[in-house]
């Protein structure tokens, strides 16, 4: 799922639903690439995924996070939850080509 523009709290209730259809035994990817703004409602939306990705036995992966919803996750100390890459970061969460 590949979400774009604002994730705020003016549209994250639009949003809800189209993450809570997340189906057993998959990995549902959410890429935040196209997000220009977002807001601690945009993170409130991840963790309500992760957690409905848990209950059905689907598993989320949130790619390419925006560093302010990265820095906000860190101060709220959910960032482990996420396990999400950050936007010019690669998958182990090391700067790209950094070894």
């Amino acid at each position: 799922m590949l979400l774009s523009g604002e994730v705020t709290y003016q549209t994250v209730t639009g949003l809800l639903a189209q993450g809570l259809a997340f189906q057993g035994g998959r990995v549902a990817v959410v890429d935040m690439g196209g997000v220009t703004r977002a807001d601690s409602s945009a993170l409130a939306l991840l963790l309500e995924w992760l957690r409905a990705a848990g209950r059905s036995g689907a598993r989320l992966r949130v790619e390419n996070l925006t560093p302010d919803l990265a820095s906000l996750a860190r101060l709220y100390g959910v960032e482990e939850l996420l396990g999400a890459t950050t936007v010019g970061e690669g998958m182990t969460g090391e700067p790209a080509g950094a070894s």
